[in-house]
């Protein structure tokens, strides 16, 4: 679910999943290739949170950003199911494990691993390569970890570290009632938020076409195709109903690879470039071909293809230079 808060929006890379389940709130930017599993939460509060290419975040995990305290997730990172990550820089390759809580402020150095329920507090910073032990509290910049038994070590370092004016920008001898008061009317601004229409991207739904073709599944081709679906073939002039376009496909001779290279979606159009190999009288042939599509309730509904043999030549005379 995608949802609009202090009217920002999230940004989706095209190639990355969110779950049904999983919620992306406000100004989260969600980079190329990451996945955001079923219950997680990512919150930007008043501050954005922006998740780098790869990475993986696994199911009930908590992510927030917030005004002074953004939070950043490098590239290829994993934050385990559970965790909890409220205004904090991860860096690239860092583990963050089932449970583990880093607070506001807190950095975690590149290659980092904090494993299972352990806690990293408030503007520390763990150095790059470290281990956060099972269970265990690092505090302090740069980092000292300590079991939590060692209470007494833990609050030596932490009461330094001001935490109430960290996560509720307070001081000390402000009152619960107070804090209360404060926070209610802060998280108070989700009573506006909106949740956003699924994003239409069609370039998914060309690459499952293309790939449905690619593999010759002809009996899995109509489901992706509208009842009203039309193909145009623009270098031949001619047009096809959704039968007679699967129809097409499935017996056309000697037909090998439909391998798509590119492709691009917005709204609910999308284009795409793909190479074709085919066997025809015993020669493989080559061909490049454009394929356009429109999306409606789900399917595709429109198509337009250009097909093209690859060792064509220009017309003659129409190259200023000559051939190159």
């Amino acid at each position: 679910m995608l949802v609009r808060h202090r009217g920002a929006e999230p940004s989706v890379d095209p190639s990355a999943s969110v779950a049904p389940t999983a919620v992306v709130s406000g100004d989260v930017r969600i980079a190329a290739g990451v996945r955001i599993l079923h219950g997680a939460v990512l919150s930007a509060e008043d501050g954005q949170v922006t998740i780098g290419e790869e990475a993986v975040v696994m199911e009930n995990a908590l992510i927030r950003g917030r005004a002074g305290h953004p939070v950043h997730i490098g590239s290829s990172v994993m934050i385990g199911p559970h965790a909890h990550v409220n205004g904090s820089v991860v860096e690239a390759e860092a583990f963050i494990a089932t449970g583990a809580s880093l607070f506001p402020g807190s950095r975690i150095g590149e290659g980092a691993e904090v494993r299972v329920h352990s806690v990293v507090q408030v503007n520390t910073h763990v150095p790059a390569g470290a281990v956060v032990p099972i269970g265990w509290v690092a505090v302090g910049s740069p980092a000292t970890m300590l079991p939590p038994e060692k209470h007494e070590e833990i609050w030596a370092i932490q009461r330094e570290l001001d935490f109430t004016g960290t996560v509720y920008g307070v001081g000390r001898d402000v009152s619960m009632r107070e804090i209360m008061r404060r926070q209610s009317a802060y998280y108070g601004a989700h009573s506006d938020d909106e949740v956003l229409d699924p994003p239409v991207d069609d370039s998914r739904m060309l690459k499952r076409l293309a790939k449905v073709i690619d593999e010759h599944r002809w009996n899995d081709l109509p489901a992706l195709l509208h009842q009203d679906f039309s193909c145009r073939y623009v270098h031949t002039g001619e047009r096809f109903d959704r039968d007679a376009w699967v129809r097409l496909n499935a017996e056309y001779p000697g037909f090998q690879r439909f391998v798509l290279e590119d492709s691009v979606g917005r709204a609910e159009r999308a284009a795409g470039r793909a190479h074709v190999t085919a066997d025809v009288d015993g020669q493989l042939q080559h061909f490049e071909v454009a394929t356009f599509i429109t999306v409606r309730d789900g399917l595709i509904a429109e198509m337009t293809e250009v097909w093209t043999g690859v060792d064509e030549e220009a017309p003659e005379g129409t190259r200023p230079d000559g051939p190159s």
